[in-house]
């Protein structure tokens, strides 16, 4: 369980996400209701994650960044393991090189970047597009009053599950198809 937000608002704003966390797994009721017989084991502790919203350096001299430390989560659906995993995947093949040439430098590692970027951009794409509109309020609610439905669909609706494992979620985001489905509870039809 997580609760996520931007940095420079929780600061303005004197935020403690922690008891913002445990305030909605009380009184939310989609919440309230999954997490009845849950208890908090441990402390509840925090984060920074870098989004994908923007390009970042991911390697230099000895080292290679990868998943989260990359940067590569995407914006919309705070999923970044695909994006993780074909990270790693590039991360390997590029340590398996540079142990053949026992070179490690920033100039060896340098089209690591370039590989990472090309690889996952689709997966970030969507949520690129939509960063500029999360600073205003009427987008908030709207987003807010979607990510609502789709909690209390989630369960009843195979297509809005299939999405959390969609390696192209961007590109089914900008069917409308997805939509129909979703909100007209079409079972078992195929995204044209």
């Amino acid at each position: 369980v997580n609760v996520c937000m931007r940095e420079d608002v929780v600061r303005k704003k004197q935020i403690q996400l922690a008891a913002v966390m445990q305030k909605q797994l009380k009184e939310h009721p989609l919440l309230r209701k999954k997490f009845a017989q849950a208890r908090l084991r441990g402390k509840i502790e925090g984060s920074r994650l870098r989004l994908g919203t923007g390009k970042r350096k991911l390697s230099g001299d000895r080292y290679l960044l990868v998943g989260d430390s990359a940067g590569l989560i995407d914006l919309l659906s705070a999923n970044g393991i695909p994006q993780g995993l074909a990270s790693a995947k590039i991360a390997a093949e590029m340590a398996s090189h540079s142990l053949k040439t026992g070179d490690f430098s920033a100039h060896a590692l340098r089209s690591y970047d370039q590989k990472v970027h090309k690889r996952v951009e689709h997966y970030l794409k969507l949520g690129k597009m939509m960063a500029p509109f999360m600073g205003y309020t009427l987008f908030n609610g709207i987003s807010l009053a979607m990510m609502n439905f789709i909690a209390r669909k989630f369960n009843k609706n195979e297509h809005l599950r299939d999405l959390m494992y969609d390696n192209e979620v961007g590109k089914t985001l900008r069917r409308p198809s997805f939509y129909y489905n979703v909100f007209f509870g079409v079972k078992n039809k195929e995204f044209t």
